[in-house]
């Protein structure tokens, strides 16, 4: 009896301890499952993060190379630019002076208008190309006295006009019977250069209409090679025309067929002349060629 009580409680604990076993082996395989997905989940969460500092990376070695490959920027950059300019201010106003300098050694290119140029106009006839021949100069000087005579031309065809009105069928015959209706201060030196014509001057269309029974005022011509004239016709008529447009393009043209024939372009005037049309003016051309320079 007692080895079947024996055998009875033996089985009893083999059972219990079978039972225990397997309940300690599912509450392994459960621990082992959860850490097995926290595991995975730290993987993904790691990969995820790894990903994440690779692009962060990638974008930082892109920015260090634009940065490499752009022009320096900050205060000495700045300072570059800043000098840059002073130094392009400094040569503007360089020409300024040089410009001025020459009209007084060659007064024979100025004007009384001159005075009514402002800063600004000396400033925009020199912002630009090199003072470096007599050409480049005069060519500055004729475009300070378009932006000069703008300024006092009106008067003058507003005095015409009153004259006009006022005596519509007698012509002007004299320029100082323009005075009483200039406006006060007007420089009567700007009216001296002007001369009354009864009938068209050389070099006018006959278009505008002048007869004996009409008058122009007429501008003197300052620079025959580059200027530009004024025309007040006591008809109503205003116009100008440039000066020195013909001679210019023609001695040009005879510049680049010597060049072309020669390899090089001419030294002297002497090289040029065969090659003029007879109707060019020969002192003119050599004046325009002298002016020039070597080229």
């Amino acid at each position: 009896m007692r080895s079947n009580r024996r055998r009875s409680l033996s089985g009893a604990a083999v059972g219990i301890l079978a039972a225990s076993f397997l309940l300690w082996l599912n509450h392994a395989r459960r621990e082992a499952h959860a850490e097995i997905a926290t595991l995975k989940a730290q993987r993904l969460a790691d990969q995820r993060e790894i990903a994440r500092l690779h692009a962060e990376l990638a974008v930082a070695r892109q920015l260090r190379s634009d940065a490499t490959a752009m022009p320096p920027t900050g205060v000495n950059n700045v300072s570059r630019e800043r000098a840059a300019a002073e130094d392009e201010l400094d040569g503007w106003f360089e020409r300024v002076d040089a410009l001025r300098n020459f009209l007084i050694a060659h007064p024979e290119y100025a004007i009384p208008e001159l005075d009514q140029a402002s800063q600004l106009d000396w400033l925009d006839v020199t912002k630009s190309g090199k003072f470096l021949t007599e050409a480049d100069f005069r060519k500055a000087a004729f475009r300070l006295r378009l932006a000069a005579k703008a300024k006092t031309s009106e008067a003058l065809r507003q005095a015409i006009a009153a004259f006009q009105k006022a005596y519509p069928n007698a012509p002007l015959t004299s320029i100082s019977q323009l005075t009483p209706n200039l406006p006060d201060g007007f420089n009567p030196a700007i009216l001296a250069r002007y001369l009354v014509a009864t009938e068209m001057p050389p070099g006018w269309p006959k278009s505008l209409g002048l007869t004996a029974a009409t008058s122009a005022v007429v501008e003197d011509v300052v620079d025959p090679l580059w200027d530009q004239q004024f025309l007040f016709g006591n008809n109503g008529v205003s116009t100008a025309r440039v000066t020195g447009s013909d001679i210019n393009r023609a001695v040009e043209k005879s510049i680049a067929t010597y060049t072309a024939q020669h390899g090089s372009a001419p030294t002297d005037f002497a090289a040029v002349a065969p090659l003029l049309a007879p109707d060019i003016d020969p002192i003119l051309a050599a004046e325009l060629l002298q002016a020039l320079g070597p080229r």
